[in-house]
């Protein structure tokens, strides 16, 4: 079957956003739009980078919408990153993405560093497979298993 990419309005995206959730722009440039929603948890928001730009969707390769969980103090992705192509049923695919996100952010997240209590948990690949990392390395070289 044959993917049928969508273009979108800036207009369009944020009415679909307004009808189930807060949220604010965090950046604009000329690749994206990035949007954030509050979670509860203490620096965390769900983001989304929305691939649009000049007033509609990029062309077809350029097309994905992102969520992902993002620690403001560190300005970086701490998990729960989900890609949604811009095809025809972009927002039923990008609606349960959101809300998971919103709702369960507590599975997305690996916590704080028991060691400096300043970094974030973050998965990364090694050697050996996953693990998890302080985000403050090299400062803090904590690792644990994922």
């Amino acid at each position: 079957m044959a993917v049928s990419y969508t273009r979108m309005t800036v207009d369009e995206f944020e009415s679909f956003l307004n009808d189930f959730v807060s949220f604010d722009v965090v950046q604009t440039d000329a690749k994206e739009k990035v949007y954030a929603i509050d979670v509860p948890g203490d620096g965390l928001e769900v983001r989304i980078f929305s691939t649009l730009q000049g007033g509609e969707a990029r062309n077809c390769g350029d097309d994905a919408i992102r969520t992902v969980l993002w620690h403001t103090e560190h300005d970086e992705p701490v998990g729960g990153m989900k890609k949604t192509l811009r095809v025809e049923t972009w927002e039923s695919n990008l609606r349960p993405k959101i809300q998971d996100l919103v709702l369960n952010w507590r599975d997305h997240f690996n916590g704080y560093c028991p060691v400096c209590g300043n970094g974030v948990l973050k998965t990364r690949s090694g050697e050996f497979g996953d693990f998890l990392g302080c985000s403050n390395y090299p400062v803090c070289d904590h690792t644990e298993s994922a």
